[in-house]
């Protein structure tokens, strides 16, 4: 037989008992706790039926002659679930809070309740009071964890770690989560730390080394990574992305010999990606194997970037190669993806010192050969990726002097100034982006951003970035660019919930949309809440100019 009226906390953290005793002396209706009961009786029977608003005027028939049954209020939330109503089953659920709120199970209900609603903070805060209730219970912590990482707060998260730790001290696999988070923040010498301590009370968490792995390249500890790298594909011998990884670290360590057999092995095993033919030819080039180098077409999906490397291929073995590149400009590919994902991801990869260096003295070797606007774009975004603005402008005023200037030309001069702080120069080359390209929301986020940096046309800011939003709603970089421009004029409401939202569409916690909310809860007037939205920031991201300075102006004493 079914059990009716169960509470959904027993799925969360047990139940409540119902309070009262009916029928203490005569007939049912002589007593409200009669009363209540009848109607809680007639409540179970509507459920059986499956009438499910009947049920609920029935329960809160009940609790009007026993308002403190709490264990009714459970039930009434769970026929609010059943119905679909998220938002009447909140209310009840904040009702039974304020009457028991020494109840641990509500507070997991309610912060189930905001977490449906998409309301992380308030999910996240009704989790820490039950977890404050029954700090011995891991489930609370777990619950906590993950609002935490849906509102995409991970210093609640590793906090909630750390505290699930200190409770099971023997598991490994929290401290690989800890790590995990960690290094989510770029705290790459404390995710390393956890992840070794989750090795040494679990060695078989081989997740924890490839992630090592990964920490060591981002380290340059290039033997580490190698070894953790070996590790771990010991037990997963097909996981491609590992094959790549250590293949990269082979060749920050000048083996290119090894790093090409790797490669070769992913290839053979199916990886057929545009990356792994562009890192075979780079790494052919390496070891001066120019015709098997030459033997590699460009990909399909990388059309630009693999064109350049077949072209370099074919001078270096001194085959013609100039009209190849001559013919850049009418490659039908995607200039600032190729730049960006393709061209300087394998530099980066593969090392920014030697193969950044190698890349762009063999590209401007090529553009002083056989010029191109497509090459001199490709090359600029290199250079810039190796913090040699002053190169890639004047190659690219070089591009605008040959050919006159295109959307990109524009786009990365406008990149550069602004990180010269050359605000006028940097807002001239966004207008004529948005000239070429009116409908490019990158474009209206770039310079709406730099208006509400600049505190200037404010109004010009907000469309612009209405209308990319228009276009990408869901994008945090252009939510939070919004939200500034309200900052900027005063509207501290708008603001926060605007900068909320862009947090929790971020793909991590982002230390300077953490500033941004706490600037804009001081405008609202909530000091407490700006505080701690900068302490988030200060973990983020300690080196932060003036975050220190506000949190030691703002915060009690």
């Amino acid at each position: 037989m079914r059990i009716l009226r169960v509470s959904v906390v027993i799925l969360l953290a047990g139940c409540s008992t119902f309070p009262f005793i009916p029928m203490r002396r005569g007939f049912a209706g002589e007593t409200p706790e009669a009363r209540a009961y009848s109607h809680a009786l007639a409540s179970v029977i509507y459920l059986k039926r499956g009438r499910l608003e009947e049920a609920a005027e029935q329960v809160n028939s009940a609790l009007r002659y026993a308002p403190d049954a709490i264990s009714l209020y459970y039930d009434l939330v769970r026929i609010y679930r059943e119905m679909g109503d998220l938002e009447r089953a909140r209310v009840a659920c904040e009702e039974a809070v304020r009457r028991a709120p020494e109840d641990p199970g509500l507070w997991m209900v309610l912060g189930w309740l905001h977490q449906q609603n998409e309301d992380y903070d308030r999910a996240v805060d009704a989790y820490r009071r039950a977890v404050s209730l029954k700090p011995d219970e891991a489930i609370g912590y777990g619950a906590l964890i993950r609002a935490a990482e849906d509102a995409n707060d991970l210093i609640v998260a590793v906090d909630m770690y750390r505290e699930l730790i200190a409770l099971r001290p023997d598991s490994g696999i929290l401290r690989f989560q800890l790590g995990y988070a960690l290094a989510r923040m770029d705290d790459l010498e404390g995710a390393r730390d956890m992840l070794l301590s989750a090795l040494e009370v679990d060695p078989e968490i081989s997740e924890a080394h490839n992630l090592l792995g990964m920490i060591y390249l981002d380290l340059d500890e290039v033997e580490k990574a190698i070894d953790h790298f070996t590790r771990y594909l010991a037990s997963r011998p097909n996981d491609a992305g590992a094959i790549e990884q250590l293949a990269a670290a082979y060749a920050r360590h000048g083996e290119y010999a090894r790093a090409l057999e790797l490669i070769d092995e992913a290839v053979a095993a199916g990886e057929s990606g545009a990356m792994f033919r562009l890192e075979r030819l780079y790494l052919l080039l390496r070891l001066e194997r120019y015709a098997e180098a030459m033997a590699i077409s460009p990909p399909a999906d990388a059309p630009l970037a693999g064109t350049v490397l077949h072209a370099l291929a074919r001078k270096l073995n001194g085959a013609p190669y100039v009209e190849m590149l001559s013919s850049l400009d009418g490659v039908d590919g995607q200039v600032d993806l190729e730049g960006q994902e393709v061209l300087n991801a394998l530099a980066f990869l593969m090392g920014a010192e030697d193969a950044g260096g190698y890349l762009a003295e063999a590209l401007t070797a090529l553009w002083e050969e056989a010029p191109t606007r497509t090459l001199a774009l490709l090359l600029a975004q290199l250079e810039m990726g190796l913090d040699r603005d002053d190169v890639a402008e004047a190659l690219l005023h070089r591009a605008i002097d040959a050919w006159g200037g295109d959307k990109w030309t524009h786009y990365y001069l406008a990149t550069i100034y602004e990180e010269q702080d050359r605000i006028a120069e940097a807002e001239r080359h966004l207008l004529d982006c948005l000239a070429i390209d009116p409908l490019d929301p990158e474009v209206m986020n770039f310079l709406g951003y730099l208006y509400a940096e600049e505190n200037m046309k404010l109004e010009d800011a907000e469309q612009l970035l209405l209308r990319a939003l228009e276009l990408d709603p869901a994008n945090g970089f252009y939510l939070d660019s919004l939200g500034w421009v309200y900052y900027r004029m005063g509207d501290g409401e708008r603001a926060v919930d605007l900068i909320r939202r862009a947090i929790v569409n971020m793909r991590n916690d982002d230390a300077i949309l953490r500033d941004h909310l706490g600037d804009a809860y001081l405008l609202t007037g909530d000091v407490d809440k700006a505080v701690s939205e900068w302490r988030r920031a200060v973990r983020l991201d300690p080196t932060l100019e003036g975050v220190q300075e506000k949190i030691d102006l703002y915060a009690p004493r």
